[in-house]
Parts: C-alpha cells; sequence; structure tokens
C-alpha cells in the first residue's frame, strides 16, 4: 500500500453523525456485495442526482491504453498530464456532489492506487515487515474538511477503510480477519519470505494506531 499525501478542501465543522447514507439503500446491498458500490461516471452522475447511491460509493472511470485522452478513453498515467485529466474526469463528479442535496453529508475522497512509477525522495515508514509504499496525493472534499490544510498524520489506502468503519460503526477488518495474523503465503510473489514457504505476518492495517482514520482532517 502507498503513503497517503492528505490535502483537504472545505468550510464547515463535522461530527461523525454529519455523514449519513445519500440514499436509504444498504452500504452494500444484500446479494450484491461490494461491486455495487463501485460504479462509472454516468451511473455515478445519474445516481448522486436522483439520491440513489448508497452510503459508500467508489466511482471510476475507465481506463484504457492509450496515449491520448477521449471522453471514453480517460487515463491518468504518466504519459498523460495528470493535471488535465483530473480536472475532466473528477471536477465534473465533485461539481455534481456539491450541487446535489447530498453535498452538506457527504465526503468526496480522491486519491489514486500507485505513484505511477515515480521514485520518492522521503523514506516510507516502516510498519511492518512489508512497509509503506511511495506517498501518492490525496483529496479530501468535504463541506466539513479543514480548508487549505495539509495534515501530518500519517495514512495509508487502509485510512479510507478505517474512515467508512468510524463513520459508519464498523468493527475493524483486523477485528474478524485474522487469516495471515501469524505468517503469509510464500513464495515468489512475496520478496519479504526469502524464498522461504511463509512469509512475514501481515493482519489488516485497519486495526493500527500509527495510521489516521482521516477524522484528523475534519473540523469539529
Amino acid at each position: 500500500m502507498n503513503t497517503l499525501e492528505m490535502q483537504f478542501s472545505g468550510t464547515r465543522r463535522a461530527s461523525k453523525r454529519n455523514f449519513r447514507p445519500i440514499s436509504d439503500r444498504a452500504l452494500w446491498p444484500a446479494g450484491q456485495g461490494g461491486p455495487a458500490n463501485r460504479i462509472g461516471r454516468r451511473n455515478f452522475l445519474k445516481g448522486v442526482g436522483a439520491l440513489a447511491l448508497a452510503g459508500v460509493t467508489s466511482p471510476f472511470v475507465e481506463v484504457a491504453a492509450s496515449a491520448t485522452r477521449t471522453r471514453t478513453s480517460p487515463i491518468q498515467h504518466v504519459i498523460v498530464d495528470m493535471q488535465e485529466n483530473r480536472s475532466f474526469d473528477q471536477q465534473e463528479l465533485i461539481t455534481a456532489l456539491q450541487q446535489s442535496s447530498a453535498w452538506s453529508s457527504s465526503a468526496y475522497i480522491l486519491t489514486y492506487d500507485e505513484s505511477g512509477g515515480y521514485f520518492e525522495h522521503v523514506a516510507s515508514p516502516q510498519l511492518d515487515a512489508y512497509g509503506l509504499g511511495i506517498r501518492v496525493p490525496t483529496w479530501v472534499i468535504s463541506p466539513f474538511a479543514r480548508p487549505g490544510h495539509l495534515e501530518p498524520t500519517s495514512y495509508e489506502h487502509s485510512s479510507i477503510l478505517k474512515f467508512i468503519e468510524t463513520v459508519f460503526g464498523l468493527p475493524t477488518l483486523a477485528s474478524v480477519n485474522h487469516r495471515f495474523d501469524a505468517s503469509t503465503p510464500g513464495g515468489s510473489n512475496n520478496e519479504a519470505a526469502h524464498g522461504q514457504s511463509s512469509g512475514p505476518p501481515a493482519p489488516p492495517r485497519d486495526g493500527l494506531r500509527a495510521i489516521g482514520n482521516l477524522m484528523e482532517c475534519l473540523a469539529f
């Protein structure tokens, strides 16, 4: 997992009670699972306008292996200007949310799954045998976020999971998933195993106090 470099935009004070589902749909609808909350650009715009999104929704734009951006093949890897693509893909979704009645109880978290291949000049924190990865930019956009604030707390992608757990009063994944508490599968895909049949433990990181839950970014 990469280390998240947090930036924020917002104006209002917040508490956990301020965040609520946009609609009466379950967090993960019964029988459908998590993929029901992973939607494309058109469905996000349609859902936010009709107040029909689930309590947690992950809007994904389609990614194509193309060096040019079109409306049907946006891409944000290093061969294309990331600022141009972010303004095209993300601003439309953010504006739609801000202009809807759901905005008053929402937080839009914008981040990246990896660093795009660039090297880092700052050593990443080593929380376990697998460490943390290269930093990636992350924005918390909400009426409750601290305006113009750069948060020094350490975050990684599981911080978003911790945020969801905190807002909705859910148990941590670390408290229910103990599969890798003692060890991890070894082999060539696990460098930390050093060729052994098993590698160092890697329990879910959402149980670590060293990682923030994004609530530090909000003005209570």
